[in-house]
């Protein structure tokens, strides 16, 4: 699900985030700029504003029934940093469960950094399908999918290459 015209106040925390350079993505596309992860959630303000304001009732010190997964490396150090003890899924589809997880009563969510393509994020969901655990939501802080791909996962992004454009990134 697309959100446009995302809050400026999370647009301006992703801009602190944007590197310029050449680079390769984990899809394999060249990019002119990335999103560092460390650089968006690099203090307890913006932390915060992730988490209460942009994910109401996902963080699981508010709501035990919530368990964030996180893809690595940008979603699983976001899911750290903003949840601390959450589920991790790993490149090579390695799935740790926090002992916590009471499965089928807890609400499951798979959170990336960025989503270009969709392919970690199916990865991700199959790696959770294979141990039978259901996600309910899957949320991205960054959309760079072309517009016409958006439909193709539901995913919930707080933020798309287009809201940065626009505000003259």
């Amino acid at each position: 699900m697309y959100r446009p015209n995302a809050d400026l106040t999370i647009i301006n925390i992703l801009k602190k985030g944007i590197v310029r350079g050449n680079f390769t993505l984990h899809c394999g596309e060249q990019s002119s700029w990335v999103l560092d992860v460390l650089k968006v959630i690099d203090d307890l303000y913006t932390n915060s504003v992730l988490v209460t304001n942009t994910f109401p009732g996902l963080n699981p010190r508010l709501n035990k029934k919530a368990i964030v997964f996180g893809i690595e490396f940008g979603g699983a150090i976001l899911a750290q940093r903003l949840f601390n003890v959450p589920g991790i899924l790993r490149k090579d589809n390695t799935v740790y469960v926090p002992k916590y997880y009471n499965r089928g009563t807890d609400i499951v969510f798979l959170l990336d950094d960025v989503v270009t393509t969709g392919v970690s994020i199916r990865s991700g969901l199959s790696a959770l399908k294979n141990n039978n655990i259901p996600v309910h939501q899957i949320i991205t802080i960054l959309d760079r999918r072309p517009i016409e791909q958006r439909n193709e996962l539901s995913i919930q992004s707080l933020c798309s290459w287009e809201d940065l454009m626009e505000s003259r990134l």
